[in-house]
């Protein structure tokens, strides 16, 4: 009996697989419930720093200021601040910000699964859905919150998945619309992330392949692209100027891996450490090098092959160029991971060779899982600080937080003069913090400030700062650490805001 007991738990793996791959439906609504259920634990979460600061933004654009979002400098493209704004028109809340979140995870998964099923049937549905399924929202690689990365992944696979529908279409009308979409999907992806070009590189290589089978596709494709980006270039003319676009999403960059490279700091290596670990802890390490191996060892598909060694050469550069090696920017990356776990069930691979696939795709799934069981600690210091300011504030106060973590903003329901609410920007745009000078000094100057990181981080503090400070702020309380500065032509309150904050873990 017990034996009995034993076989069959041993052999419900494979019969869960068979189930699914049985009828690939199955398989698609299983991967979407499982991307779900990894990030309901996190529904009600505090903002993270990027998700609170584009929020931020996004509710107060359009509106005053000269910079290519009103009054705050943000180095991304529209499309990325337009996912926000629907999460801001759907109430702004951290539980909006999540549903929203899982939308996108879904279509990416659901583009997984065709994508899987066009390349390998039933079984590659499958492995590519589950995979995508389990990395897209692993909380290793921040699959918890709402990342630009993953906003433009979701493109990137839904465009590929466009294509591939267009190229197997039955008519040229259908053909020619699918082409189309796939293009304008491929473009969004890039005016969401600047580095999201895998649905362009692997439409060219795929579409390019044959160029006179392929021609009208081709040339519908490049208009689909267009349309968003003449848009994107027509609003930027009719508002803040393209020179202005260009200079936040391009310009910016190249000086930010300058300023990087020339700081004396060994955060960049830390994070590619840090990086390195993730990948082997998400488990996404896994079905990429079963990518690598399976591409180097099939002798068949050369364009989807190309197509791939394109897209992975592209991707991988961009990620090295930066220099800043983030653990999310993992989340890229899902949708060739997920080519990757579909690829070695094309018809004609030795069966030993589908054991590996299937692991593959376990692992991927099982360490999302125990990184969600895991509950990596949450951080409990940020929303103590932003709960005492939020506290004692008026409503027409403003603050701003030294250095970056914009979410606190959002969270304490503050406004800032001050335009660069990232730390990078002001290590590039304001590094002798002459405009940070001048806000503390005018008549705009800040009822709040929060000292999150050290306020002479990077070597950023001038002696006309520290002059500024003495003279019209003074430390109001102490939160986990953090001062926490008030003007001193200001009086608020601050019993409320220690009551508010007491009771945080730090």
């Amino acid at each position: 009996m017990a034996s009995a007991t034993l076989r069959s738990a041993r052999d419900a793996p494979a019969r869960l697989w068979l189930w699914m791959t049985d009828r690939p439906r199955r398989a698609l609504v299983v991967a979407i419930a499982l991307a779900c259920a990894l990030r309901l634990p996190f529904v009600a979460s505090p903002f993270g720093d990027d998700e609170g600061g584009y929020l931020y933004v996004a509710q107060h654009w359009p509106g005053p200021g000269h910079w290519l979002y009103g009054a705050q400098w943000v180095d991304r493209p529209p499309v990325l601040v337009l996912v926000f704004k629907l999460v801001a028109l759907l109430g702004a809340t951290p539980v909006a910000m999540r549903l929203v979140a899982m939308l996108l995870a879904s279509v990416l998964v659901a583009s997984a699964w065709y994508v899987g099923r066009r390349i390998a049937g039933d079984a590659g549905a499958a492995a590519a859905a589950l995979c995508a399924a389990a990395l897209v929202s692993n909380p290793v690689i921040y699959g918890s919150e709402l990342i630009s990365d993953q906003i433009g992944a979701t493109f990137v696979a839904a465009s590929f998945a466009v294509l591939l529908a267009a190229l197997g279409a039955g008519g040229r009308r259908t053909a020619c619309g699918l082409a189309a979409l796939a293009g304008m999907l491929g473009m969004c992806a890039f005016l969401s992330k600047q580095s999201a070009l895998l649905g362009l590189v692997m439409a060219a290589v795929v579409l390019l392949a044959r160029p006179r089978r392929n021609l009208l596709l081709v040339i519908v494709y490049a208009v689909g692209a267009l349309l968003p980006l003449a848009v994107t270039l027509a609003w930027a003319a009719s508002g803040p100027g393209i020179a202005m676009l260009v200079d936040a999403t391009y310009t910016f960059r190249v000086d930010s891996v300058n300023v990087v490279s020339a700081a004396a700091s060994d955060a960049p290596a830390q994070r590619v450490w840090s990086f390195l670990l993730a990948a082997l802890a998400s488990g996404i390490v896994f079905p990429l090098l079963h990518l690598a191996w399976d591409v180097a060892g099939r002798r068949g598909q050369w364009r989807l092959r190309l197509a791939v060694v394109a897209a992975a050469a592209t991707l991988f550069a961009v990620i090295f160029a930066s220099l800043n090696w983030y653990a999310y920017y993992l989340l890229a990356v899902v949708p060739l991971a997920a080519v990757g776990a579909a690829v070695a069930f094309v018809p004609g691979t030795r069966r030993w060779g589908r054991l590996l696939p299937r692991l593959v795709v376990a692992v991927t799934v099982v360490a999302a899982v125990v990184a969600v069981a895991v509950r990596l600690p949450a951080d409990t210091e940020r929303p103590a600080v932003s709960r005492f300011v939020a506290a004692a504030a008026r409503p027409n106060d403003s603050m701003i937080v030294l250095w970056g973590q914009p979410n606190l903003m959002e969270d304490a329901g503050l406004h800032t003069p001050y335009p660069y609410s990232w730390s990078l920007p002001v290590r590039v745009e304001d590094p002798h913090l002459t405009l940070f000078a001048d806000t503390l000094a005018g008549r705009q100057a800040p009822t709040w400030l929060l000292e999150i990181g050290s306020i002479d981080d990077w070597g950023l503090e001038t002696p006309r700062v520290a002059r500024i400070l003495a003279a019209r702020y003074r430390v109001a309380g102490t939160v986990c650490g953090h001062r926490i500065f008030l003007r001193d032509d200001r009086t608020r309150a601050l019993s409320a805001g220690r009551h508010a904050a007491a009771g945080a873990p730090c």
